[in-house]
């Protein structure tokens, strides 16, 4: 008791040391100054940073009035969409509306009755990583009539969520090389699948990059098709995850990129995008599509305990934010599709202007960028401007990913600070 008693004061110390909390009515908390001074000063360097942000692949503009009232709900969308539950707040119509443009936009089947899942299943997640993790885990069920345990494969450029899943499902893991724009080696993966198929008895759970982590190359996966069938692995021996959570509201309304389209119609079998990229979510989440046979494999397992929730299990969190599922519908509501191939191109647009105009000031810089990509790469500039635009690095490149909320200006001023930067030879 002594302890509870203990570890209860310590914590209360670490909270605010205003005034003693009041509770209004229903026991809903009402803030001290100090509270109120605290949330002052996290919105005024929340404001900050985020006018000179550039390194994340994060849209920043997140002004969602309209939605202001819903936090004063408990919105859980409790276990699968299309499965319900007895919890009635939940904003499970508005999900299943989102998946079925997510599933139009990638080649899927969504023509079926209200509230049912056609040929391709799908869920509102909390990120791209969850996305990730489940696609995975699906594609290691579907592969697990293969004598040995699935092998995961991608490129090395692939965020590392996919080493991650490896690790958590106990999955060998092969990284397959790239050319110098992080577009995979097909010719190794080629290589590389035959050996897996036909020499360790297993199968390939490959994991195609639209829109890598570092560099924002794009795998294309009609040549990663080819390059499998071309090792001889059978239909039941693959599994085909896209990994779309930057691009995957890019590619598919930018027509001139067809050679880089991916989709179920194009042998996907799972597909995960995030929302906070792109789209601009005020949240982190994401959607995951399936094709509903992966799903069904593995919710059959649901235990017989699970019924309090609904019949199937097919998701990895259970309860999931019917917050973001809302957010996700209002922000395609509003956009619709005229409005994310606006956003596309201006971003598309931006990111090439960057590229020359830092190579113009100053060709030290190296700077490239993939074909259809957002993401800028140049050599790593000091510590200072890294830090003032919160620049994502690694070993000695660092990258600027355009996004909807960067501004020319802001763009304007990076280039001018960065080529003085390097010029002077800072490292």
């Amino acid at each position: 008791m002594y302890r509870q008693r203990h570890g209860a004061k310590a914590a209360a110390r670490k909270l605010s040391s205003g005034a003693a909390p009041s509770l209004s009515f229903m026991g809903r908390p009402t803030a001290s100054k100090d509270v109120k001074s605290k949330l002052l000063e996290l919105q005024q360097n929340a404001a900050k940073a985020s006018a000179t942000h550039l390194g994340y692949p994060y849209n920043l503009n997140v002004a969602y009035g309209d939605l202001a009232p819903f936090l004063n709900f408990f919105l859980n969308n409790l276990g699968d969409a299309y499965a319900g539950s007895n919890y009635g707040v939940n904003t499970q119509s508005m999900e299943r509306d989102t998946i079925d443009f997510f599933v139009d936009l990638w080649g899927g089947d969504s023509s079926v009755p209200e509230g049912e899942p056609g040929s391709t299943w799908g869920a509102v997640t909390s990120c791209g990583t969850e996305g990730n993790l489940l696609g995975i885990l699906y594609g290691r069920e579907y592969l697990k009539a293969a004598p040995v345990v699935p092998t995961l494969v991608s490129s090395v450029e692939s965020h590392y969520s996919v080493s991650k899943a490896g690790r958590m499902y106990q999955m060998p893991y092969e990284r397959i090389g790239s050319d110098l724009s992080g577009e995979i080696d097909y010719e190794e993966l080629e290589r590389t699948a035959r050996e897996i198929v036909h020499e360790r008895n297993s199968g390939v759970c490959m994991v195609v990059n639209v829109g890598s982590t570092v560099k924002g190359a794009h795998d294309r996966l009609a040549l990663v098709q080819e390059s499998l069938d071309n090792a001889n692995v059978p239909p039941e021996r693959r599994y085909i995850h896209c990994d779309a959570a930057l691009s995957g509201l890019i590619l598919p309304v930018i027509e001139e990129g067809s050679d880089y389209f991916f989709g179920f119609d194009k042998g996907a079998d799972s597909i995960a995008v995030s929302g906070h990229k792109q789209l601009g979510t005020p949240i982190p989440c994401g959607v995951i599509c399936a094709k509903h046979e992966h799903m069904r494999r593995w919710a059959s397992g649901t235990p017989a305990e699970a019924d309090y929730v609904n019949e199937q299990d097919s998701t990895i969190s259970g309860s999931r934010s019917g917050f973001a599922a809302l957010v996700l519908w209002y922000v395609l509501q509003t956009k619709g599709l005229g409005g994310l191939e606006l956003e596309a191109r201006y971003c598309l647009d931006n990111a090439a202007k960057l590229t020359a105009e830092l190579l113009a000031a100053n060709p030290a810089s190296e700077a490239r960028r993939a074909p259809f990509s957002t993401t800028v790469v140049f050599k790593r500039p000091s510590h200072e401007v890294e830090m003032k635009y919160q620049l994502a690095t690694t070993g000695d490149i660092a990258h600027v990913v355009v996004t909807p909320s960067v501004t020319e200006d802001v763009l304007a001023d990076f280039i001018l600070e960065y080529s003085a930067d390097i010029g002077t030879g800072s490292s």
